[in-house]
């Protein structure tokens, strides 16, 4: 397997020279999701504080329909499964790290489901419904290869089952939640923001992130041919990305979440009202480059690394990859370079 470029090079270095790739001559093509981590660049872009760097944002439904499409963006942000697809391939590097989304990503069963009349049968997990006995033969509805798979993983380990109890159905994020409300599973994986579609229908979480005790981490990512030949607009990029990252933490909550709103109406297409925008972004985290570098320096308990190496647990769980791509994703010697 070719040798990746380290995870802390990605961020900090500047390589050069590579194959050709297409890209836009005076700036820089990027993709993303209707997401928090988004909000950055895109504020950067509306308010002109990007100095037209930012040529285009094209908004894509998946992460892995994002970074599938690879050679056409520039740069891009997305959730880890997506991302390691990239990494192995030799596709994408990763040059920093968006959000912590851990807050949204929840499991839904209906109001009268019999899940809801076990509860904290482990007592690790107190907060967290289900059993083998009101689980087992269960239909789950979630997306593959993401946040929501893994959850689902994590939160059957918790109650004593694995993936071979229940039945997995893949369905895409933007139709999972109509055929759950019309009438399709028992329980349904989301993460933010159609996580407040199932509230506001009354659907019953019964496993959240934060409560099966895991982290899910967004990053940036740069085509790695684009980021080999243009090392100073992937440097400039990052630049303005964390200027705005920075903006965005001082702001109060009530602007922040204003802003949030009208983004995901303008670039998303998708409404959601203020209230619910400010339950995002007072628990989602938009990370900043000195909590980056904070982080990377936790030699001991770096909360990046473990969650990167468990969520590289889970992605080589559930995915084909050769013995090398799996030791090179959970060595986590493209992220740890940073600390030698």
């Amino acid at each position: 397997m070719k040798k990746l470029l380290s995870f802390a090079l990605a961020l900090f270095l500047l390589l050069s020279a590579a194959p050709a790739h297409s890209f836009a001559a005076d700036g820089i093509k990027t993709a993303w999701l209707g997401e928090l981590e988004t909000l950055a660049c895109w504020n950067a872009h509306q308010n002109k504080m990007d100095k037209d760097l930012v040529f285009g944002m094209t908004l894509y439904p998946t992460g892995k329909r994002l970074a599938d499409s690879y050679n056409s963006w520039d740069v891009a942000a997305c959730g880890l499964f997506p991302a390691f697809d990239a990494i192995i391939k030799n596709e994408a590097v990763i040059i920093g790290l968006g959000t912590d989304e851990t807050v949204g990503n929840t499991l839904f069963a209906k109001q009268d489901s019999n899940i809801l009349t076990a509860k904290g049968i482990n007592a690790e997990y107190p907060e967290v419904f289900g059993s083998p006995e009101t689980v087992r033969g269960k239909t789950i509805l979630c997306t593959f290869n993401s946040n929501a798979h893994m959850l689902v993983l994590t939160w059957l380990n918790i109650i004593g089952l694995s993936d071979q109890d229940v039945r997995l159905v893949d369905v895409k994020p933007e139709e999972a939640f109509s055929a759950f409300k019309n009438g399709m599973g028992d329980i349904l994986a989301l993460w933010a923001p159609d996580t407040y579609l199932a509230l506001d229908n009354n659907f019953v979480p019964i496993a959240e992130a934060k409560n099966c005790k895991i982290n899910f981490l967004t990053v940036l990512l740069a085509n790695k041919v684009f980021y080999e030949q243009h090392p100073e607009k992937v440097k400039e990029f990052l630049a303005i990305y964390y200027e705005n990252a920075e903006l965005l933490n001082k702001m109060e909550q009530a602007e922040l979440a204003e802003l949030y709103s009208n983004f995901l109406w303008s670039f998303a297409n998708t409404d959601l009202s203020a209230e619910d925008a400010q339950k995002i972004t007072q628990c989602q985290k938009i990370f900043t480059k000195s909590e980056i570098i904070n982080f990377l320096n936790d030699e001991q308990n770096s909360f990046i690394s473990k969650n990167i190496k468990n969520a590289a647990e889970y992605y080589c769980q559930f995915n084909a990859v050769s013995r090398a791509d799996k030791e090179y994703l959970l060595e986590l010697s493209y992220f740890k370079n940073l600390l030698q």
